[in-house]
């Protein structure tokens, strides 16, 4: 069963804005060192991986209930727009799609997958995770991620894995091919939230 953990920011790592630029200018990775203990020193951007105190990706131990806003999805299909950037597959959605926590408006502006999960429950890894990219007028970003388990087939998962780019290269857009990120979201919507910085 697919796991939502909500992480709702003012400020993340620069981890997250590199991935969301079409074309990054610098390379990190999962180890050695270009892995996460190295990435506040790759680049000036990075700095938060390096000073900050609470970021992703994380290892959720201790949760405790909390009585919270709920998330509120109002998604709507996109014409398909898919990267390879040479880390991930990632899917720049068209405008028009957003959550909303209490009052504030978050837009979808990309969706990308990490195999294996890069957060963890109680030490367990899932085989996918999926980070669905949000950002505010002020450009605060609010990252919804999706933890997946193998089971039934996902038919969205398997149209965007036929039609993602084997290699690193430049974004291939097919505008009559609409998909929808809602396909993603798991039935139960229970969540764990979490700020970083």
């Amino acid at each position: 069963m697919p796991v939502m953990l909500c992480a709702i920011v003012c400020s993340i790592c620069g981890l997250y804005a590199a991935m969301a630029q079409e074309h990054p200018t610098h390379e990190w990775g999962y180890s050695g060192s270009e892995g996460p203990a190295h990435w506040g020193e790759l680049t000036s951007e990075f700095a938060a991986c390096k000073t900050g105190h609470r970021q992703s990706p994380i290892n959720i131990v201790g949760a405790q209930s909390a009585d919270l806003p709920a998330i509120q999805f109002e998604y709507e299909p996109s014409a398909l727009h898919i990267i390879n950037n040479g880390h991930t597959i990632q899917i720049d959605y068209a405008p028009g799609s957003f959550i909303r926590v209490g009052d504030r408006r978050y837009e979808l502006k990309q969706f990308h997958f990490h195999h294996p999960s890069e957060e963890t429950i109680k030490n367990k890894r899932f085989p996918m995770e999926v980070h669905l990219v949000h950002s505010d007028g002020d450009g605060n970003l609010a990252v919804v991620s999706v933890l997946l388990e193998e089971g039934s087939a996902n038919p969205l998962v398997e149209t965007l894995w036929g039609l993602a780019p084997k290699t690193a290269g430049p974004e291939k857009a097919d505008d009559n091919l609409q998909i929808n990120v809602a396909d993603l979201s798991p039935a139960t919507r229970s969540c764990f939230t979490f700020p970083v910085r």
